[in-house]
């Protein structure tokens, strides 16, 4: 599995809300997925998505989720 930066390990008191991988998509006759983050606040309630498009990657689809990750931590 990737190993996850630790500038992206979750730290107390930032935030309330949570995110979460929700979905995976195979987009058929392409060389991509779709990958998308859900937000939630603190109360578990839906409040957006992050959908990341991501081509395929030679190592699968842990390493297609761990590149919507980077992409989405990296969100201008």
């Amino acid at each position: 599995m990737a190993e996850v930066p630790d500038h992206l390990r979750p730290e107390d008191g930032l935030s309330d809300s949570n995110i979460r991988f929700d979905s995976f998509r195979v987009l058929h006759d392409t060389d991509a997925a779709e990958v998308t983050f859900g937000l939630y606040d603190e109360d578990g309630h839906h409040v957006g998505n992050f959908d990341i498009v991501v081509r395929s990657q030679a190592g699968g689809v842990r390493d297609v989720i761990a590149e919507a990750h980077r992409q989405m931590t990296e969100y201008p």
